[in-house]
């Protein structure tokens, strides 16, 4: 978020797509701009990683056309590529922790040395480049393009994340004033979502709400409190999620690029399958692509494809037993739902009775509820903690039903 909280980067944003609007270039000289602009960014908070990065993508260019001459064999190319994202990510990742315990700072010499911002963001594109190049869905690359698409400074540091060619198709060729004020609209949307729903309303009012006086009136309410803390945790990952979404959105569109969308009210949906196609649509679309498919290609599995691909998701966050449970608790939804839909689909009764109005309204409470107890895990200070936070989430609506009905027992006796 550091790129869209420092006033002078916004401001130099703004004023580079006024000019981009004014000026109108072609396609190359405006990717040639942009990626200047954008590395230039990107050195001035992470210098270190600014030199990192440019070899890279010298490394990975110079493979390719190895590879496309003859002169390396894709196995190998895969290999190096591999080793040098994976090596990425866990200097990115882990390489703060490292550094803080051998200088006592995350810094050395006034530079921040391992902490690259959007570090998963730059990796994934680079994944998704090598394996699209493995599968022949690109023939020829060109140097200009693979470094416009990697260093794009709007959705380098919090995607959403796009494909070679899917960026080079969201440039808009007739940039005209609607878009510049769509892009202005999405931003302020953004900021709004940060600023005040996540940090204020939410992180400062509710939260405190919950710590100090929840259910002070109504003591009898306490038991709910469990309830409310994987809620409003689910509340927070999504407007903090999408606030960075909507940001990078609305610059994009200032710069003169249609980015994919990455979120389309998950808040509201009617099972977990409906969920996952519109939370974080650009990560699910990476892994159903890039791990589900060749995971159920090579067994013809569908329920090895679903674990492996949330299990990959959820150490896409952090690499920790709380993220392997997340990742565990969804990935089960999706292969009990799909054994469920398969089911259906050959009893026109159990259709037609999940079809009903009360049950349809039922069900997006209870994936609205299902999601939300993901949070219990991650929320939790360690695996048992949020274990236990599970486990109590999970007991309030039994307990609330229990004690409805020994009240009714109560008021009839």
């Amino acid at each position: 978020m550091q790129i869209f909280t420092e006033l002078y980067i916004v401001i130099s944003l703004i004023v580079l797509s006024l000019i981009l609007w004014k000026f109108k270039f072609s396609y190359r000289t405006k990717t040639i701009i942009i990626s200047i602009y954008s590395l230039v960014i990107i050195g001035i908070l992470h210098p270190i990683f600014l030199v990192i990065l440019l070899a890279i993508v010298a490394l990975i260019y110079y493979m390719l056309i190895l590879v496309n001459g003859e002169k390396l064999s894709m196995k190998s190319f895969m290999i190096v590529g591999f080793v040098l994202i994976a090596l990425v990510l866990v200097t990115g990742k882990y390489g703060p922790s490292i550094i803080d315990s051998i200088f006592g700072s995350k810094s050395v010499l006034g530079f921040n040395i391992l902490v690259p911002i959007g570090v998963s963001y730059f990796a994934m594109k680079i994944i998704q480049l090598i394996i699209n190049f493995r599968r022949g869905l690109l023939k020829e690359i060109d140097f200009i393009d693979v470094v416009s698409f990697l260093v794009f400074l709007p959705t380098f540091a919090a995607g959403p994340i796009e494909s070679y060619n899917s960026f080079k198709q969201a440039n808009i060729d007739e940039f005209s004033k609607d878009d510049y004020f769509y892009g202005i609209r999405r931003i302020l949307i953004g900021y709004f979502k940060k600023f005040v729903i996540t940090d204020v309303i939410i992180s400062h009012y509710l939260l405190n709400s919950l710590n100090n006086s929840f259910a002070y009136f109504i003591p009898e309410l306490q038991v709910l409190k469990p309830a409310a803390v994987v809620i409003i945790s689910f509340l927070i990952a999504y407007f903090d999620l999408s606030s960075y979404s909507d940001i990078a959105i609305g610059f994009s569109r200032l710069l003169g690029f249609k980015i994919t969308e990455n979120f389309n009210r998950p808040f509201w949906k009617r099972n977990i399958g409906e969920f996952w196609r519109s939370w974080h649509m650009s990560l699910s679309r990476w892994c159903t692509s890039n791990v589900y498919f060749p995971v159920f290609g090579a067994t013809r599995k569908v329920w090895l494809g679903m674990y492996a691909s949330m299990i990959v998701m959820g150490m896409w966050h952090f690499v920790s037993l709380k993220w392997l449970a997340w990742a565990l608790h969804h990935a089960t939804a999706l292969v009990l739902f799909n054994i469920f839909t398969n089911y259906k689909r050959k009893h026109k009764k159990l259709k037609n009775f999940s079809n009903t109005k009360v049950v349809t309204f039922l069900s997006y409470i209870l994936t609205f509820w299902f999601v939300s107890l993901g949070y219990a895990f991650v929320g939790g200070s360690n695996i048992m903690d949020g274990f236990n936070r599970y486990i109590d989430a999970i007991k309030v609506p039994l307990v609330v039903v229990y004690k409805i009905v020994q009240s009714l027992i109560d008021l009839i006796v």
